[in-house]
């Protein structure tokens, strides 16, 4: 019982920690390299807190239901994901899924909190998009992530774990036909902002 109780409080301490990932490399994001072309919009991608650290976060696309890696984001970080106007899905892995209905407007930025929680065995997480109308705290939040981007790591990582976030990707696509539209996770239209949080001084 003394062991179990060890290994539980181990457990506890590795997820309630941050832990940096060699999965992506740090990168900086000034005003002229975040600009938008009219064939573009951003989704900013970002994990505040260190609880549930040492347990990454993977998120790719489903492109014709099919997985596409867009990074890993892992404690105190942010990754800003360009892509195409109009509506896409997003799954994050870990013990569990979860989806993102995302419906982008040209030359916008998204913010999506990845928020960690306790698992049975390790971290899940959940997308909460950031609405404008709530977001007086996002500046101090997104100032304490540092910018990251993959590299050819993250890129070997996704390779060699396709076939589990496929799986991860198909789950959560089953639960959401039971679910119905209704419980989804979405990001509208109007929830975008015209430019991209600078890094506070």
């Amino acid at each position: 019982m003394k062991k179990l109780t060890s290994f539980l409080f181990c457990c506890v301490l590795i997820l309630s920690t941050g832990c940096a990932s060699q999965y992506m490399q740090p990168v900086v994001h000034s005003p002229s390299t975040a600009q938008l072309t009219p064939e573009q919009s951003a989704i900013v991608f970002f994990r505040d807190t260190s609880f549930g650290g040492a347990i990454q976060a993977p998120i790719a696309e489903s492109v014709n239901n099919n997985v596409a890696f867009v990074g890993i984001v892992s404690a105190n970080t942010k990754l800003l994901h360009k892509t195409a106007p109009g509506q896409h899905v997003y799954v994050v892995g870990g013990e569990s899924s979860n989806l993102l209905f995302a419906d982008l407007e040209p030359q916008k930025f998204y913010y999506v909190r990845v928020d960690p929680k306790m698992g049975l065995w390790k971290a899940r997480f959940k997308f909460e998009p950031v609405i404008p109308g709530n977001a007086a705290d996002l500046p101090d939040d997104l100032a304490g992530c540092k910018w990251v981007a993959p590299n050819t790591e993250s890129q070997s990582w996704f390779a060699d774990n396709k076939a589990s976030m496929q799986e991860k990707l198909n789950d959560a696509l089953a639960d959401d036909k039971k679910e119905g539209a209704t419980e989804r996770v979405r990001l509208n239209k109007n929830d975008g902002l015209p430019n991209l949080i600078q890094d506070q001084k």
